[in-house]
């Protein structure tokens, strides 16, 4: 990640995201004011959620490039994970989204406490370009056909 792409160029400075490992799992992060060599959050796809400190909004929208493909596959720890939400498909709610699977819990931003989660109700209907924690009992695979 760098922080003068085509979309926000200099408009943040942080972005971090929670790696999920069979074993745990752990923090990674990429701040600009800190050198290369200590930035370890380099890449980003549509599996993962992150967390980006905008310093700038200039049009609000940030634009993600790729192909789009007929499903994603992302494997979930037992525990929490912190995943994204790969589809255009913006109908579905989090019962709906997530009944291929056994989870415990999912939790999203809060529009009224930006600093805090909510837990998510299986009525919430989930959006592409949403982060969200899942927690599941055990190691599962999801698939997300969009």
């Amino acid at each position: 990640m760098n922080a003068d792409g085509d979309d926000i160029p200099n408009g943040w400075d942080y972005a971090m995201t929670f790696v999920r490992t069979p074993s745990g799992g752990h923090w990674i992060s990429t701040s600009i004011y800190r050198p290369d060599s200590v930035n370890n959050f380099t890449t980003a796809d549509n599996t993962i959620a992150f967390w980006l400190h905008v310093t700038d909004i200039y049009d609000g929208f940030l634009d993600i490039n790729g192909a789009l493909s007929g499903s994603t596959t992302i494997d979930l720890y037992a525990g929490w994970n912190f995943i994204g939400y790969p589809t255009l498909n913006n109908t579905k709610t989090v019962a709906d989204a997530f009944s291929t699977i056994t989870y415990d819990s999912v939790e999203g931003y809060s529009g009224i406490d930006p600093y805090r989660l909510q837990v998510l109700a299986g009525t919430y209907v989930m959006q592409p370009g949403e982060g969200y924690w899942v927690k599941v009992p055990f190691d599962q695979t999801w698939i997300v056909n969009w």
